[in-house]
């Protein structure tokens, strides 16, 4: 117990005080890694990213070693690795952070447990949640509800139990979890510094109203359908994107996906000139979590004056237009809410244009 305390001490200390003081504007979403919710597995893939490899050969590596898709693959390491700050994406290339580096360097879980704490909603809130009582599943879901996340199922809730379960702070008995001894120093020094539960921090505008600000989650009853439902989201998200980039293509713009912001990456970046900044911006959002989507577009319109374009579907158009009218109403005037059949169709106008230049000879 001694030791425990001496770690947590060194781990939440004053020095942290400040780290945890910036935790404004955790990710809602959060996903296992191939291979599970495991340190280890999580170690491996950070000596990969060591070797900084291209976006590309590490999404190969990975999904060749772990025999996964590489769409699930792309959104998983974003998901864990790039949202809680232990690598960040730089050009075409990915890296580790020296939080990344540190935990690569010493096996020590606190490092992941820190970057969690710091950057993923819902892993403060659960620690300290279990800290007052055992809950299940469910009762943790209908707790993160009540907080304003709408996560249509529990699988959210899953993910964070599992990896909180690697990172030796929460056990399972009859049904239900509780904390470990080192899980209950976590919550003192938690409860100490005053931090406790709290809905996710985005910031509106006088006229939002938190009901407008969630994240829809897939709706998946069982942990073993996860794989499945969302390779397809994110391969149909995929196929959008690279129509869009196609698009680009057709009409003679110099057309990127993932393209670099800071530490974030649109979809597709449209620009007139190789050396130019975008003119065009993209994000593809086929279900609803449309705050990161939006703040990406925001940011390329505010540095490079770029037009934005939210991609999404018929049955999420009504709710991205809430978001433009209240958090991000500074772009409202310029962004475009366009359906995803409509870049579709522009997509089969454009190759059979492009078909029947090539076939005449038209340059």
């Amino acid at each position: 117990m001694t030791n425990i305390k001496i770690v947590t001490k060194l781990l939440l200390g004053k020095r942290y005080v400040s780290i945890m003081i910036r935790m404004s504007e955790r990710t809602t979403t959060f996903w296992p890694l191939p291979g599970g919710c495991k340190l280890e597995v999580l170690h491996k893939i950070l000596g990969k990213i060591a070797d900084e490899p291209t976006v590309d050969e590490m999404i190969r590596w990975i999904a060749e070693t772990f025999g996964e898709s590489p769409g699930w693959v792309s959104g998983s390491v974003r998901a864990v690795i790039v949202y809680s700050g232990l690598a960040v994406f730089e050009g075409e290339r990915i890296r580790l952070t020296s939080r990344g580096l540190e935990f690569l360097k010493s096996k020590n879980p606190e490092v992941v447990l820190k970057a969690f704490l710091e950057r993923i909603w819902g892993i403060r809130e659960i620690i300290l949640w279990l800290n007052q009582e055992n809950l299940s599943i469910k009762e943790i879901y209908m707790k993160c509800v009540d907080l304003g996340v709408r996560w249509r199922a529990g699988s959210q809730v899953r993910f964070r139990i599992m990896w909180l379960q690697s990172l030796g702070c929460i056990e399972k008995s009859m049904g239900k979890y509780s904390l470990t001894a080192y899980g209950k120093n976590v919550a003192e020094e938690l409860i100490r510094m005053g931090l406790l539960p709290e809905p996710p921090r985005i910031k509106t505008s006088a006229s939002a109203k938190v009901s407008e600000l969630i994240q829809v989650e897939y709706h998946l009853p069982a942990s073993n359908q996860f794989e499945a439902q969302a390779e397809t989201t994110i391969l149909n998200h995929n196929k959008i994107r690279d129509m869009i980039y196609e698009i680009g293509k057709f009409r003679g713009m110099i057309s990127e996906t993932e393209y670099p912001i800071d530490n974030l990456r649109l979809d597709v970046a449209w620009k007139k000139i190789k050396g130019g900044n975008p003119s065009h911006a993209f994000e593809v959002q086929i279900s609803g979590n449309f705050f990161e989507a939006l703040t990406k577009l925001k940011h390329a319109w505010d540095k490079w004056n770029s037009k934005p374009f939210l991609i999404t579907t018929e049955k999420y158009e009504e709710e991205a237009k809430k978001f433009l009218e209240g958090t991000f109403h500074e772009i409202e005037h310029v962004a475009k809410i366009v359906n995803w059949k409509k870049i579709k169709e522009l997509y089969d106008v454009e190759k059979k244009a492009k078909d029947l230049r090539d076939e005449i000879g038209v340059v």
